[in-house]
């Protein structure tokens, strides 16, 4: 008994040692070989390029607001196509070869083209350079008429007055109000035949001023329901288009210039943005806004090129999720987070209980502005108290961006 015990004793720790053996050299990743192209020649080499590329404070500048691309990106724009874009394209071969790189630089290969986009100094930022973008909404599948705008509305140029007399006249609703670019536009709402498209128009006006002027900025959302044939979409797609006034012997029309710098993403994450509610009228637009929901980008973004979700430890995706609300990312407009965080006092941090927008602020806020109803002092307080909350959550926000950037581009390391 003894004796068959040993034996079966040895014979196991036999099995057991050849079993090690055999994990020990089981088939794994063959050995990196770089190809001649590539001047990475080795996996930490891959590392460092990776770790390099992923540094330096303009990644999460974005310039759409002043439309400043070339100024205040252009030598890091010079950087990320020749160091990254153009070397990666270099290694595409290793890339393809070897699952572990194309692993840890997946994340860097898909933002640095969509980072090139949104800094152009003369496109939108969509995949498609603008020519393409405006070819495709006036395609076969568009409604026609989809991206005109009404006649009505340029017939009745250039007295202000005038344009919000004629969308009276046909039953379109219209609104002057603050711009999230800063100044004031004149929003106008155009219901289109057949519930196929709606469109938005929004006219930069000066108050002080009351004719709308050649080469003035029109910008304008077309929010498609159908294809040309009627056949309901599954959600709703966005079409955008800056036109400019113009004045020619015939009456006025609309240019649209091909180079057109905005970024209309970077305002539009979550598609159509409504407005404040404290002009009369407002809430009624918000209403209509509030139907359409997230847009199907329909190939002109992907939203996962952009980046991480910003903003979790401020509970902003707790709504700004992909799924109820666009994401914010390092490409979101710095003047548009600064403008709804402390100017207008309607983001704020969400733990569980707070109220977002945050009303009571932004209640106080008007009152304050319109100075028809003074703030007691324990209101006057409170507001203070608010505002420099929301400083703190935008401070907060705008300190994250980077490193939650870089922690994402390095998600998966190469060596």
């Amino acid at each position: 008994m003894k004796s068959a015990t040993w034996l079966l004793l040895v014979s196991w720790l036999w099995l057991l040692a050849c079993g090690s053996e055999a994990r020990e050299h089981a088939p794994s990743e063959p050995a990196y070989m770089a190809s001649d192209g590539c001047r990475l020649k080795t996996l930490a080499d891959w590392q460092t390029f990776l770790e390099a590329s992923a540094e330096g404070a303009t990644w999460v500048k974005t310039c759409g607001d002043l439309d400043d691309c070339a100024a205040t990106t252009g030598d890091f724009a010079e950087h990320v196509q020749r160091d990254i874009v153009q070397a990666l394209a270099k290694c595409a071969p290793d890339l393809r070869a070897t699952p572990r790189l194309a692993a840890c630089t997946a994340n860097l290969r898909r933002f640095a083209p969509a980072w090139l986009r949104q800094h152009q100094s003369d496109a939108y930022g969509f995949e498609q350079p603008n020519q393409e973008y405006f070819a495709a909404q006036v395609g076969a599948d568009a409604p026609p008429g989809m991206m005109d705008p009404p006649a009505a509305l340029l017939n009745a140029l250039p007295a202000r007055a005038a344009v919000e007399a004629a969308a009276q006249q046909n039953g379109w609703a219209s609104l002057t109000h603050d711009s999230c670019l800063g100044g004031t536009r004149t929003f106008i709402h155009v219901q289109g035949p057949d519930e196929r498209f709606e469109q938005w128009l929004l006219y930069g006006i000066d108050p002080a001023q009351p004719n709308l002027s050649q080469g003035q900025l029109v910008s304008f959302i077309a929010i498609q329901k159908q294809t040309a044939d009627g056949t309901p979409l599954g959600a709703v797609r966005l079409h955008f288009r800056d036109y400019t006034l113009a004045l020619d012997p015939a009456g006025w029309k609309v240019d649209l210039p091909v180079g057109g710098p905005g970024k209309c993403y970077a305002c539009h994450t979550s598609g159509v943005r409504q407005l404040l509610t404290y002009p009369d009228g407002a809430a009624a637009f918000n209403e209509q806004l509030g139907t359409y929901g997230l847009p199907d980008w329909n190939g002109t973004i992907e939203p996962d090129d952009y980046g991480p979700a910003l903003g979790s430890a401020l509970g902003c995706t707790h709504c700004h999720d992909g799924q109820l609300r666009g994401k914010l990312t390092v490409f979101t407009s710095e003047g548009m987070l600064y403008q709804k965080l402390l100017q207008q006092l309607s983001m704020r941090a969400f733990s569980g209980t707070e109220a977002v927008p945050d009303l009571a602020a932004m209640a106080l806020q008007e009152r304050e502005r319109a100075g028809s109803e003074p703030l007691t002092d324990n209101e006057q307080q409170a507001l203070d108290a608010a505002r420099a909350q929301h400083r703190r959550d935008l401070d907060a926000l705008m300190g994250s961006r980077l490193s939650e950037l870089q922690a994402w581009l390095l998600t998966v390391r190469c060596d």
